[in-house]
């Protein structure tokens, strides 16, 4: 699909998802956690998998699968200071890049981008690139994500310490 094939209600909801998936990794490199929760529908899946060709990543190993009270869960791990490797918190910048949005309707939106993440922590600087697909329920109080896939381009090799959200 070409961008002269877009209507402007099309135009809109790209818009519309560009800026909340700009939102969302500001409030993730602030290190806004609670802001960034609330993003969320309770049932939604967070989803990092090892296998980057896999559908259905419920039957499968995943580095992450969280449901919102694993969500929280592993927020809580992060900020609380108890886990070796979340101390100190690394630091991040996140850049988005090839937004394009693959499904619209008036309930839901699929959006497909790219995603760099560059990490420091304990002086070393670490690169992350993957393929991320947001699927974003519209509500009365906005747009939610009811799922977040993160392919990561090495994601069957063995990762370096993440001590941060994807």
């Amino acid at each position: 699909m070409t961008l002269a094939s877009f209507d402007q209600d099309r135009l809109g909801d790209l818009a519309h998802a560009r800026a909340f998936i700009d939102q969302e990794a500001d409030l993730l490199d602030r290190l806004a956690y609670d802001e960034w929760l609330s993003l969320w529908e309770p049932s939604g899946r967070y989803i990092l998998p090892i296998d980057r060709d896999v559908i259905d990543h419920a039957g499968r190993l995943n580095h992450i699968y969280d449901d919102g009270s694993m969500r929280r869960q592993r927020v809580d791990r992060l900020m609380s200071g108890h886990a070796p490797s979340a101390s100190p918190i690394m630091r991040t910048v996140r850049t988005i890049g090839r937004v394009r949005l693959l499904e619209a309707d008036t309930a839901m939106l699929v959006v497909a981008s790219s995603l760099l993440i560059i990490s420091f922590k304990r002086q070393v600087q670490t690169l992350l690139a993957a393929d991320v697909t947001h699927r974003l329920t519209r509500g009365a109080d906005g747009l939610k994500i009811a799922e977040k896939l993160v392919l990561l381009i090495n994601s069957d090799e063995p990762l370096a310490e993440m001590s941060f959200l994807p």
